[in-house]
């Protein structure tokens, strides 16, 4: 870099404001899509900015590891309809990064857990699902995973203990 910065960076705040797309017509029943020349040059400078890897479409790894996925190259294409399709469902959103808590067990079963706020009652666990996998090689794990619901809510949580640390993690919450 020709100028670093005095100090580490922080944070990192990125706006984008939308601008005038050229109207061109590919076809009656296409999306307008941006030019090939114009995106190109746009991944272009955001893969020197981020990393080459960071840039693209998130694919799914076939793996039991939680969270797993790689990028492949951007591709824009036109959008499915089997999304429209579905009705909604019980979603679980991940909590990036996991909170550390501290979980409260009787008989081997969480029972209640404290998030370093507020003390959580639960209600009913379920579990252990028990996962572990790629023990060949340095990225190996060792989990439990709970569901439970607690009392002060009526919203299901998702709870890990990472059995090689013995660390509990809030991984997700159901909505």
């Amino acid at each position: 870099m020709a100028h670093p910065p005095q100090a580490a960076i922080v944070a990192l705040t990125i706006a984008a404001e939308a601008g005038h797309a050229s109207t061109v017509q590919l076809g009656l029943f296409l999306p307008q899509l941006p030019e090939h020349s114009r995106l190109d040059v746009t991944l272009t400078r955001l893969k020197a900015l981020v990393e080459e890897d960071r840039v693209g479409s998130p694919v799914l790894e076939d793996t039991h590891r939680a969270g797993a996925f790689h990028m492949e190259s951007f591709a824009p294409g036109t959008p499915g309809s089997a999304m429209a399709d579905r009705k909604p469902r019980m979603a679980l959103r991940r909590l990036r990064p996991p909170h550390p808590v501290r979980v409260f067990c009787s008989n081997q079963k969480p029972v209640a857990f404290h998030d370093g706020h507020q003390s959580y009652a639960i209600a009913v666990a379920y579990g252990p699902w028990r996962t572990s996998g790629c023990w060949w090689a340095a990225g190996d794990w060792d989990r439990d995973e709970w569901d439970v619901l607690i009392t002060q809510e009526q919203r299901a949580h998702l709870l890990v203990n990472d059995r090689r640390q013995n660390r509990w993690h809030l991984e997700a919450v159901y909505d």
